[in-house]
């Protein structure tokens, strides 16, 4: 989905798009979102409707981004294995 919104919105230019370059405003919502699709389950605080950066707030407040970044580490080591490996990459489901 990430990449549809890209290149609907390419950049003019070589310059930053603060909202669609990559890590921008718009990747920083994607993670907002996935942490909401991820966690809420555990977390019930991430449920409201309140904005992104009240979600990032209340994400902070229940010490979830260690989590996240350590599962994002993992999963980045298990793409640059398969990719050097040549096999099928399943990452699991982030818990």
């Amino acid at each position: 989905m990430r990449d549809k919104v890209r290149q609907a919105h390419p950049s003019r230019d070589a310059s930053f798009d603060l909202k669609h370059s990559a890590g921008g405003m718009i990747d920083a919502e994607f993670a907002a979102q996935f942490l909401v699709l991820s966690q809420s389950g555990n977390h019930a605080e991430l449920v409201d409707n309140v904005g992104n950066i009240a979600l990032l707030e209340r994400a902070e407040a229940a010490a979830l981004y260690e989590a996240i970044v350590t599962g994002y580490d993992k999963q980045k080591v298990v793409i640059q294995q398969t990719l050097q490996s040549g096999s099928k990459c399943v990452l699991p489901w982030p818990r």
